[in-house]
């Protein structure tokens, strides 16, 4: 058969137009707007690389119809370079294989573009366990909504066969009530198989360079997740809010309460050995006293992370601009180490601060040369005990 074959339908034509992003796959002319009158009209024309009949340019009688008039055969071109590119004294080098190659490359070229601008794609990491008996669970669609609400990313879910993103579930660990070693044990070997096995290898080989994090647990692993997340990631922190019950971060605003650190002496000065050991205090969302610390930490100084005007409660921590500013005394105090305390190897932590502040501090120390961490649980009758070890990986 010759002749016409076919022609282009409406939803292939949107298809060329979007791919080519409005533009000549020659020239890159913007084919959406009048040069003259820079009013917003259609200048671009739909041109075929296999031509739509037999005897026209490129023509290939072994291609359906349907394949012809395909958004895959077709390419978005300038009034200039359309009949151009169909002259037969010049079919030798514009081929099938040349304009096919033009038009993938405009594409990819296109489509990375868009990519980089605008939102951006961002994984979901999830970790939820009981606190103290109590269930706890942070929902994919209440994760979903404070991503899409809160940031300029959208989330994708990349890592799982059941489109619910890397989920590390507590819940199941056996001994949360008591959160003995045994209980910390298990549930740090369960965050290491996610994050191993999962999260890493999706890391390296570039299927994610975003992450925003949910977390509900207990102190001591919210700081464990947080040291165990690589730091070639950029990492979001979410947190629930309770004056909202919602995950979203609320906008900045100018009273946002910001944090600083100071240094305390011991309050029992009797080693003059320079110390090895120190306290690191974390007063966000209420307020440790250093009297009610174990007696064991009275000789050791003490680093102290608390808001710099009025008193710390559970919403202190109201907005990114809040989260970022407590990071920034945390990696502050840890360049106070490295300038005036470089022999301390060990920080005891004790903190009254919501989960953000838990996963930000591990990231903070987790990949750098830092003293390690020995976090301390609150018990029921006000007392500490240490609970968990953390280390770089």
């Amino acid at each position: 058969m010759s002749g016409r074959v076919g022609k282009v339908s409406p939803d292939e034509r949107l298809k060329v137009w979007v791919r080519a992003g409005g533009r000549c796959a020659f020239c890159n002319v913007y084919l959406l707007e009048s040069e003259l009158t820079r009013r917003p009209v259609l200048l671009g024309e739909v041109a075929h690389n296999v031509a739509a009949s037999d005897a026209g340019p490129r023509g290939d009688a072994r291609l359906s119809a349907k394949l012809r008039n395909s958004a895959d055969n077709l390419l978005l071109l300038c009034g200039l370079h359309h009949p151009d590119s169909d002259k037969r004294a010049q079919l030798d080098l514009l081929t099938v294989d040349q304009l096919q190659a033009l038009k993938s490359d405009q594409e990819r070229r296109v489509r990375q573009a868009t990519e980089s601008v605008g939102r951006k794609r961002t994984g979901l990491l999830r970790m939820q366990g009981h606190i103290r008996g109590a269930t706890v669970d942070v929902g994919l669609e209440a994760a979903t909504e404070a991503v899409l609400r809160s940031s300029n990313r959208f989330p994708e879910l990349p890592l799982s066969f059941d489109r619910q993103g890397v989920e590390i579930d507590l819940r199941h660990v056996a001994g949360e009530t008591s959160a003995d070693d045994t209980y910390y044990k298990a549930a740090t070997a369960r965050i290491d198989e996610v994050v191993n096995q999962l999260l890493r290898p999706a890391v390296e080989s570039g299927a994610v360079s975003h992450l925003s994090i949910f977390a509900i647990a207990r102190f001591p692993l919210l700081i464990y997740l947080g040291s165990r997340v690589d730091d070639a990631l950029t990492v979001d922190v979410f947190q629930r809010h309770r004056a909202t019950e919602s995950w979203v971060w609320p906008e900045p605003a100018a009273d946002d309460p910001t944090f600083a650190v100071r240094r305390d002496p011991p309050l029992d000065d009797a080693n003059d050995h320079p110390a090895t050991e120190a306290v690191l205090i974390i007063n966000a969302s209420g307020t440790i006293h250093r009297s009610e610390l174990p007696v064991s930490t009275y000789e050791l100084p003490a680093y102290v992370i608390e808001v710099e005007q009025g008193v710390p409660h559970t919403d202190t921590v109201r907005s990114r601009t809040t989260r970022d500013s407590i990071e920034y005394a945390i990696r502050t105090m840890l360049g106070q180490l490295e300038q005036d305390d470089k022999s301390i190897r060990t920080l005891h932590v004790f903190a009254a601060a919501p989960v953000s502040v838990g996963v930000t501090l591990g990231r903070s120390v987790g990949w750098g040369i830092h003293p390690r961490l020995v976090v301390y649980d609150r018990l029921d009758d006000g007392t500490y005990r240490p609970a968990l070890e953390v280390t770089t990986p």
